[in-house]
């Protein structure tokens, strides 16, 4: 018996693929190991304060080096970091961008063996609400679910 033939002969359907791959948002902990673009940011911070005060208000409210530890900053930076310079957005979010096209490229290898082999998969982020272990018999889970 193969491993097709055991998976059909047990049922299983689906399977949920739990991977940070999956993010749509960094977090500060995807970005934490970017010590030189943080650095040029904070050094060019002033540069960026019309951006900052747009984004996230607060931000004056907040130590610099405590800010970019905050997940609520990296995602307002995310979602509006078409306002910044393109150095600026390479810097902050370039290696996450690669990081991330790279795991998918994995992942949708992970999803077409699934597929060719009968089962349905689940993928889900990190943060993601997780199915009814009952309803999803096979699980694959991402053991760095940070910017590891």
């Amino acid at each position: 018996m193969n491993a097709v033939q055991l998976l059909n002969d047990r049922g299983i359907a689906s399977a949920l693929i739990i991977d940070d791959g999956y993010d749509e948002v960094p977090t500060s902990a995807d970005l934490s190991t970017n010590v030189e673009g943080w650095r040029n940011f904070i050094a060019d911070f002033s540069i960026h304060a019309d951006v900052l005060s747009e984004v996230f208000p607060d931000h004056g409210k907040v130590e610099v080096d405590d800010l970019i530890k905050r997940d609520d900053f990296v995602a307002a930076l995310w979602h509006h970091r078409t306002k910044l310079d393109a150095d600026t957005q390479e810097e902050l979010f370039g290696n996450f961008s690669r990081d991330k096209s790279n795991d998918l490229t994995f992942l949708s290898g992970l999803e077409d063996k699934l597929r060719g082999f009968g089962i349905q998969p689940i993928a889900v982020g990190r943060d993601a609400d997780i199915p009814n272990q009952n309803t999803v018999p096979l699980i694959f889970v991402d053991l760095f679910l940070d910017g590891a």
